[in-house]
């Protein structure tokens, strides 16, 4: 994956590359509920559904 002609820079640089999308992604943190009742406020306050005469909700 490197040239031959590769610098030493650059060769560590692509080694350190192709070792490091080996790895694994950290884990995604937890949610607490106060951020999923946020999430469902946040939404609600942003509906679109209801009709130009009644207005939207």
């Amino acid at each position: 994956m490197v040239p031959a002609d590769a610098t030493e820079h650059e060769t560590v640089w692509t080694t350190e590359l192709i070792t490091g999308l080996a790895a694994a992604p950290p884990t995604p943190p937890e949610r607490s509920a106060l951020y999923h009742e946020a999430g469902r406020i946040h939404a609600e306050a942003f509906r679109t559904d209801g009709t130009a005469d009644r207005g939207a909700r």
